[in-house]
C-alpha cells in the first residue's frame, strides 16, 4: 500500500474511531475529556521519544555535560514548537463555534486559553518524566554517570520552571479551582507513557499515528459539544438570573414607592432612546440590567431619610450620596460582561460636574449613565411621593427643559422629549396600570409585593409617629394627637377616630376627632361603663369588630353607615386606664389581625405620648400657678395677655387689665400675723374669682396685687365690673375671734388696649398708675372721713360740757 493510501485509510479510520468514542462517551463529557486528554499525551509522549527522525537526548559515552544541556534545549524548542502549532489550531476551531453560537468572544476566548493551558501543562509535564525515565535507564546501564546525572538535573529544574509558570498562566486566565494538571494526573501520564514505550517499541508506528489522529479528532469535538452544553447552561443560568433581579428589583420598588413600577417605566424609556441611539447589544443589556439594579444601593439608606418631608440633614444627604457606591460594591461581586457596574454608579452624576459619587461631568458620564439619568428623573418626578405631588407632564417636561446642560446631557434631552408620546405608547402596551407592578408579575408575587409594600409604609409611619413623640413638648396634645391621627389612615382604614381621656368627673371627654362628625364629636362627654368606649374605658380591654351603635347614640348622632369599631385602652406601663382610642369604619365589615396588630403598637406610643404630654402640663401647670391661692401667676398673665393682644389685632378689637391692690393689707399682717394675710389673700381670690365670667382672667401678679383681664365688654362695663368688686371686698371680712375681724380695702385701676398701649408693660403701667390714683383718692377720703369723725366727736363732747 502506498504512502498516500495509509494515510487517507488512518485519517478515515481516526475519524471512525473519533465517532464511536463520542457516541460511547458523549454523555460525559467531563470524563471523556479526562481520558482522551490522558491517550493524547501518552500518545505525543511516544512518538516524540522514538520516532526515528528525532532521538530524545539520550546520555552516550563520553559525552561533555554541555552537549547533554544542549540536546535538553533542543528538545524542548522542537517541543514547544509543535504544541504551540496545535494551540493555535484548537483556539482557532473553538473561537469560531463560540462566535457563531453568538456568545461574548473575549470571555470565551479566556475559558479556552485556559484550558489549552492546562493540556499543556500536563502534556510537558508528562513528556518530561519520559525523558527523566530515559536518562534514568542511561544512569544506572551506562558508566558515563556523571554526565547523566547533570542531564537530569538540568531538565528536572527547566521542567519546574516552565511548569511553573503556565500553572501561574492557568490560574491568572482560570475562571474555577480545577487543576487539570495534578501531580498525580502527571504520575498516570508519566507511567502511561513508560508502558507505551515498553510495550510498543518493535510495534508498526502506523497504529499510533491512527491513535494519535483519533484522540486529536476527538478531544476537537467533545471541546465542541462540551461549550456547547456550556452555553446552553450559561443561557438557562441567564435566565433565571434576569427572574432574579426583576424580583429583587420589584422588591426595592416596593420598598421605596407607593406607587409599583417605577423601576419597569424607567427600564422601557431608557430602552427606547438607547433603541434610536443604535446602541451595541452590551451598551442595552447594560441599561436594560441598570434600570432594574439603580437602586438596590438604597437598602442601606434609612427608610426615614428616603421618604423624609423636609430638608434632609448634611449626615443624610452623605447616605444618600453613599447609595451608588453601595450599589456599583453589590454589582462588581457579579461577573458581568456588560458595563452593568459603571453604569448604576454614575447615575447621579450631573453634565455639570456637581453631581455625586465622583463628580464627572459631560462626555465623562458614560452614556448609558446619562440615559439612565433621564429616564429615571422623569419618572420619579411624575409619580407621587411622601414629600411632593406628582409633576404635571408640562411640568416635567419644562423642568428637563430647564436642567438640560445643567443636570443632563442636552442632546439626550431633545431626543428623550421629541419620543416622549412613542415611550408612553411602549409603557402603556406593557403595563395596564403605572401605578401598580409589571403585570406580568403572578398573582402570588403581586401579593407579595404588596405586602413588602405595606411594610415599608408601617416602618415609615411607625417611625414619623415615633418621631413626633420625641417632639411632643413642641405641641400641645391636640396638636400632637392631630398629628399621629393623620398618618394612622394610612395603616388602619377608618372614616371616623376618637381620642378621649379619663376627667375629673369620673367620665371621659373626647379631645380629638378626626374624619366623618368631627366638629360634632370634640368635646362631647362619655359616661364611663356605657356603650363600646366606655366599656373599654371601664374594663381596660381592647374590643374589636363590635356595633358601633351605641356609641353614637350616645353622641347624639346618627349610627347608620358605620359597620364596626375598634377600640384600644390607652393604659402607660404600670399605670390605670387614662382613656381610649376607637376606630369606626362605614367601609370595612370587620378589621383583621394586621390592623389589630398595628392599632397595638401605635397605642403603645400614643399611651406614651399621653403620659407626657400630661405630665408637661402638669408641670407647666404648676410654673403658671400660685401655689398659695391657686390661681394663675405673673407668668402666666404675661402669656395671656400676649395671646390677647395678638388675636386683638388681628381682629380689630379691644380688651381691658385691671389692676387690683388691697389697702389696709398691710395692718392685717401686723396686727393678726401672716398666717392670718394668706388666709385672706385666699378669699379675696375667690371672692374675685365669683365676681367674673368663665372667659375672664384672674391672676396674682405679687403681693397683695392681682390683675384681671378682660375681654369682650366696653370701658364703661369695665368700670362697672370694678365698682361690683370694690362693693363686695368692702363687704368682706374675716371673723378672727373674741369680737375681732379682719378687713381689707381695695383699689383698682384700668387699661385699656389699645388705647393706653399695645404692648404687656404698657398696659400694666398704665393701669398700675391708675391704680395708685384711685389708692390716693381712698386715702383722702379716708383721712376726711377721720376728720369729720373727729369734728363730730368734738362737738359732742363740747355740748356734753
Amino acid at each position: 500500500m502506498k504512502n498516500e493510501e495509509q494515510f487517507y485509510l488512518i485519517l478515515f479510520s481516526s475519524i471512525l474511531f473519533c465517532a464511536a468514542i463520542v457516541l460511547i462517551f458523549g454523555k460525559n463529557d467531563f470524563l471523556s475529556l479526562d481520558l482522551f486528554s490522558t491517550i493524547l499525551i501518552t500518545c505525543l509522549t511516544y512518538v516524540t521519544l522514538n520516532h526515528t527522525s528525532f532521538k530524545v537526548p539520550l546520555i552516550r559515552s563520553r559525552e561533555a555535560p554541555r552537549v547533554c544541556i544542549e540536546k535538553a534545549l533542543l528538545f524542548w524548542v522542537i517541543m514547544w514548537a509543535g504544541i504551540s502549532g496545535a494551540a493555535m489550531l484548537c483556539l482557532a476551531r473553538l473561537t469560531y463555534c463560540a462566535v457563531t453560537l453568538n456568545v461574548n468572544t473575549s470571555r470565551k476566548t479566556n475559558e479556552i486559553t485556559n484550558e489549552i493551558l492546562k493540556a499543556i501543562v500536563a502534556l510537558l509535564t508528562a513528556a518530561s518524566f519520559s525523558i527523566l525515565y530515559i536518562n534514568l535507564k542511561s544512569v544506572l546501564f551506562n558508566t558515563d554517570k556523571e554526565n547523566a546525572l547533570v542531564s537530569i538535573f538540568v531538565i528536572s529544574i527547566i521542567n519546574y520552571l516552565i511548569t511553573d509558570l503556565l500553572q501561574r498562566l492557568t490560574e491568572r486566565f482560570s475562571y474555577d479551582n480545577e487543576n487539570h494538571a495534578s501531580i498525580l494526573d502527571n504520575l498516570f501520564n508519566f507511567a502511561s507513557a513508560i508502558l507505551i514505550e515498553e510495550l510498543f517499541r518493535f510495534s508498526n508506528q502506523n497504529f499510533l499515528i491512527f491513535l494519535l489522529l483519533s484522540t486529536i479528532l476527538s478531544k476537537l469535538v467533545l471541546l465542541e459539544r462540551k461549550y456547547r452544553l456550556k452555553l446552553r447552561r450559561n443561557e438557562r443560568s441567564k435566565e433565571t438570573y434576569y427572574k432574579l433581579v426583576e424580583a429583587l428589583s420589584n422588591a426595592v420598588d416596593a420598598r421605596e414607592h407607593e406607587n409599583f413600577g417605577h423601576l419597569k417605566r424607567v427600564q422601557i424609556y431608557a430602552l427606547g432612546l438607547a433603541d434610536i441611539l443604535n446602541l451595541s447589544h452590551s451598551e442595552k443589556e447594560a441599561i436594560k440590567l441598570g434600570a432594574l439594579l439603580h437602586d438596590i444601593g438604597k437598602l442601606s439608606v434609612p427608610e426615614y431619610i428616603l421618604k423624609k418631608i423636609g430638608r434632609l440633614t448634611q449626615s443624610e444627604e452623605e447616605r444618600i450620596k453613599n447609595a451608588p457606591l453601595v450599589t456599583a460594591s453589590i454589582l462588581e461581586q457579579v461577573p458581568f460582561d456588560i458595563p452593568v457596574v459603571e453604569t448604576v454608579k454614575h447615575i447621579y452624576e450631573r453634565w455639570d460636574g456637581k453631581g455625586y459619587p465622583d463628580g464627572l461631568q459631560r462626555q465623562e458620564i458614560p452614556l448609558t449613565s446619562r440615559i439612565l439619568a433621564i429616564a429615571n428623573a422623569y419618572d420619579a418626578i411624575t409619580s407621587d411621593r411622601p414629600f411632593r405631588l406628582a409633576f404635571s407632564q408640562e411640568k416635567a417636561r419644562q423642568f428637563l427643559l430647564f436642567n438640560a446642560g445643567r443636570m443632563f446631557d442636552p442632546q439626550l434631552v431633545d431626543l428623550f422629549l421629541r419620543n416622549l408620546s412613542i415611550f408612553k405608547a411602549q409603557i402603556e402596551n406593557e403595563i395596564d396600570n403605572v401605578t401598580k407592578t409589571n403585570s406580568t408579575l403572578d398573582p402570588t408575587l403581586d401579593a407579595q409585593l404588596q405586602k413588602i409594600s405595606s411594610a415599608s409604609q408601617e416602618n415609615f409611619t411607625l417611625h414619623e409617629i415615633a418621631r413626633i413623640s420625641t417632639k411632643v413638648s413642641n405641641f400641645n396634645l391636640n396638636d400632637t394627637l392631630s398629628s399621629i391621627a393623620e398618618r394612622v389612615w394610612k395603616l388602619i382604614p377608618f372614616d371616623t377616630c376618637i381620642i378621649c381621656l379619663i376627667d375629673k368627673e369620673e367620665s371621659a371627654t373626647i379631645v380629638h376627632a378626626t374624619g366623618k362628625n368631627r366638629e360634632k364629636l370634640e368635646g362631647k362627654k362619655i359616661k364611663i361603663g356605657i356603650g363600646v368606649t366606655g366599656f373599654v374605658l371601664r374594663e381596660g380591654q381592647a374590643v374589636v369588630n363590635a356595633d358601633p351603635a351605641e356609641d353614637f347614640l350616645l353622641f347624639d348622632l346618627d349610627p347608620t353607615g358605620y359597620k364596626t369599631i375598634m377600640a384600644f385602652p390607652i393604659i402607660p406601663k404600670n399605670r390605670e386606664v387614662l382613656g381610649t382610642v376607637s376606630f369606626y369604619s362605614t367601609q370595612m365589615e370587620l378589621y383583621d389581625k394586621d390592623h389589630e396588630r398595628i392599632a397595638r403598637a401605635l397605642i403603645e406610643t400614643i399611651s406614651e405620648i399621653v403620659v407626657q404630654r400630661l405630665h408637661l402640663m402638669e408641670t407647666e401647670n404648676k410654673a403658671l400657678t400660685d401655689p398659695m391661692t391657686g390661681i394663675p401667676n405673673a407668668m402666666a398673665l404675661e402669656k395671656h395677655i400676649a395671646i390677647k393682644i395678638t388675636a386683638a389685632q388681628q381682629n380689630n378689637s379691644e380688651f381691658h387689665v385691671l389692676m387690683l391692690d388691697l389697702d389696709g393689707f398691710k395692718n392685717v399682717n401686723d396686727s393678726f400675723g401672716h398666717k392670718v394675710g394668706d388666709a385672706v389673700l385666699c378669699q379675696i381670690s375667690q371672692l374675685l374669682r365669683q365676681q367674673l365670667r368663665e372667659t375672664d382672667f384672674l391672676a396674682r401678679y405679687a403681693g397683695d396685687e392681682f390683675i384681671i383681664v378682660t375681654a369682650d365688654i366696653s370701658l364703661e362695663e369695665a368700670r362697672i365690673l370694678a365698682k361690683r368688686i370694690e362693693d363686695s371686698i368692702y363687704k368682706y371680712s374675716l371673723p378672727l375671734g373674741h369680737g375681732k375681724e379682719a378687713k381689707v380695702g381695695i383699689s383698682i385701676g384700668i387699661a385699656s388696649f389699645p388705647r393706653d398701649g399695645d404692648s404687656i408693660d404698657q398696659l400694666i403701667i398704665t393701669a398700675d398708675q391708675a391704680m395708685y390714683s384711685v389708692k390716693k383718692m381712698h386715702k383722702q377720703t379716708q383721712r376726711l372721713i377721720l376728720e369729720t369723725q373727729s369734728l363730730i366727736e368734738l362737738d359732742q363732747n363740747t355740748l356734753m360740757a
